[in-house]
């Protein structure tokens, strides 16, 4: 991976994401063009409900932010984009196994 330039080691003997992983997400995102299908409903919904709305994936047994609008209320949620949870551990992530909640893994 070091040598694909997917990683790179840095001088404490650490790994760092590389520039390749940043040409991959930005391939990934002008391939499926989801953004400009997902922001305006999620804005829609936000301005609806006042409260945050999220657009996630399932990837393997977590969950990945691709998308999100805050909530325009001062009290509120936050997440970060990108950032990934394990399914268990989300309401968004049981959606996303297709369980309800406090049921173990399917």
């Amino acid at each position: 991976m070091d040598e694909a330039g997917y990683v790179v080691r840095l001088s404490d003997g650490r790994y760092a994401l590389g520039a390749k992983t940043f040409q991959l997400g930005t391939t990934y995102r002008a391939n499926f063009n989801l953004e400009q299908h997902v922001l305006p409903v999620l804005q829609r919904l936000s301005q609806q409900t006042l409260e945050s709305s999220a657009f996630h994936v399932r990837e393997r047994d977590s969950r990945l932010c691709l998308f999100r609008v805050d909530s325009p209320q001062l009290v509120r949620g936050v997440a970060r984009l990108t950032n990934l949870a394990p399914l268990d551990l989300t309401s968004t992530g049981q959606v996303l196994r297709g369980g309800p909640l406090g049921e173990p893994g399917r």
